[in-house]
């Protein structure tokens, strides 16, 4: 007769700070700073640091245009953005053991998973450059943002040769890129 069972939990751990600045309501600045660990990563790679940066001019605010009934609104803008991802199992960076039943009834403990102690977040990069533009009291609005979202040190499941007795381990594998523009006219009568 065999007895079995599992369990399994994760946490996390974060800390972040936050510094803004506006100055006469032209020139916007925020910065972000974000430490994150996981117990779903081993020691070598446990925290992650990730930041965040948006600036902005927020030109209707000048003295060129601050008195235009033409212009209502214009702001360029620029966004750098960092996120982690620690979405896996919670073990997949540990070398587990399982028991079997041995030929002749005898009972054996055998490796069931590699070890990967550099097992790290996937980091999310997202870069931003913005134009707001209003006519006629916002009347008229035009959005116009050019982005890059890159995905990298992707959390992938690596084949291994059947000869290593194991099929697979976890890994920071690739990198993942989209770049698009996104482009809104809006208007209201």
């Amino acid at each position: 007769v065999g007895v079995g069972g599992a369990w399994s939990a994760s946490a996390t751990f974060s800390q972040f700070g936050k510094l803004g600045y506006t100055y006469k309501g032209r020139y916007i600045f925020n910065y972000t700073i974000r430490r994150d660990g996981s117990s779903r990563f081993g020691l070598n790679k446990k925290y992650g640091t990730f930041q965040s940066v948006q600036v902005a001019w927020n030109a209707k605010e000048e003295s060129f245009l601050k008195s235009s009934n033409t212009v209502s609104d214009l702001k360029l803008r620029y966004s750098f953005g960092q996120a982690g991802n620690d979405q896996i199992g919670n073990t997949l960076y540990a070398q587990l053991y399982g028991a079997t039943r041995l030929y002749g009834g005898s009972s054996g403990i055998f490796p069931s998973q590699l070890a990967n102690p550099d097992l790290s977040w996937e980091t999310r990069e997202e870069h931003n450059i913005g134009l707001d533009l209003g006519f006629f009291k916002n009347r008229i609005s035009l959005t116009v943002d050019a982005y890059r979202k890159t995905n990298k040190d992707l959390l992938l499941a690596r084949s291994l040769y059947n000869t290593t007795g194991f099929t697979s381990i976890t890994q920071n594998l690739g990198t993942i890129e989209n770049k698009g523009v996104e482009i809104l006219l809006a208007g209201t009568p």
